[in-house]
């Protein structure tokens, strides 16, 4: 009789065991799709901030260093009132943890630099319908490393998420070009190249906060060298600088940074690619309500797909999808 009471009480400790188990996995789960759809809608506000800067006369590239450095200063406050502050010469320590680092950072901006760019010769619905090819190269590279099985889910979401992303941006207008269009289709591969560099073990070891910090200071580096080769930019005469964008672009993109940096870790990168196809639907709004921009027909049919795509890939994730390595 004792030996059953004991035996039966193994099976009820090792079912509840088993049910945490699961239940701190769906838990992480929703966290890393929380902060991914964080960063999406964050990255969305981005051209608000863009065009404030350039139309006060200044170029891409100087609100890219504006973007890019104010961040990387915020990150370097948050992490001192942390105590963490010796922590960002960490990755001197490890050779590897300072190569996948500088390709980190060196992605980061190379995307930002390319995309920035298509904006001065393709209209940037075109440009944003151009750049979210980067799900379809995100999940190859994924599948042919072995990194991602191939599914019917999968494959469904990208789908669904791209014809959402031309439905938002529909409302496509303006000249052409064969430079634009490969900027924004060199911004989609390299942003995938970044997507798939950050969801890998060794840079999971390196602490969020400490990734971003770097990643900002390689951008920075980046978007100054071709500031010193074009030029930053000369301000309008007699018009009133944006500085409420100079002070809160900063720390909108702090945040989406930290917050695409931990929901990719968690969620694996093309289930992360996925999801931020909330981007140009918060881009096109903010257009709508703050721009002057007139509302495309199919952008609620565009929206509704989109938020079934990220429904679908919210349901349990198959066995080595999306997974670092």
């Amino acid at each position: 009789m004792q030996n059953t009471c004991s035996f039966f009480s193994i099976l009820i400790v090792c079912g509840f065991s088993i049910d945490a188990w699961h239940f701190e996995t769906y838990y992480l789960a929703m966290v890393g799709f929380f902060f991914t759809i964080l960063s999406a809608l964050l990255f969305g506000l981005s051209p608000l901030f863009t065009y404030a800067i350039t139309g006060y006369g200044f170029s891409v590239f100087t609100s890219n260093i504006v973007r890019f450095g104010g961040a990387g200063i915020v990150i370097l406050i948050i992490m001192a009132f942390d105590g963490k502050l010796k922590s960002v010469m960490s990755i001197f320590k490890d050779r590897r943890m300072v190569l996948d680092t500088f390709l980190v950072g060196a992605t980061s901006a190379c995307t930002a630099l390319l995309l920035s760019s298509s904006y001065n010769y393709i209209p940037s619905g075109l440009s944003t319908v151009l750049h979210f090819t980067y799900p379809i190269f995100v999940t190859l590279s994924y599948s042919i490393t072995g990194r991602t099985k191939l599914s019917f889910k999968l494959i469904l979401c990208i789908i669904l998420s791209f014809v959402g992303v031309v439905l938002v941006t529909s409302n496509i207008s303006g000249k052409t070009s064969t430079l634009g269009i490969v900027l924004a289709v060199l911004s989609a591969c390299m942003f995938a190249s970044h997507i798939f560099v950050l969801n890998t073990k060794s840079v999971s070891k390196i602490p969020v906060t400490v990734l971003v910090f770097w990643k900002c200071v390689i951008s920075v580096m980046f978007a100054l060298t071709l500031c010193l080769i074009n030029g930053f930019g000369k301000p309008i005469a007699m018009a009133k600088p944006p500085i409420w964008a100079f002070v809160i672009f900063p720390l909108i993109s702090a945040l989406a940074f930290y917050s695409f940096t931990f929901g990719t870790e968690d969620v694996g990168g093309p289930i992360a690619s996925i999801i931020s196809a909330f981007e140009p639907i918060t881009a096109v709004v903010v257009g709508i309500l703050f721009l002057g921009e007139k509302s495309p027909s199919l952008i609620y049919v565009g929206i509704a797909l989109v938020l079934a795509a990220t429904i679908i890939m919210s349901f349990k994730k198959s066995s080595g999808e999306g997974s670092p390595s």
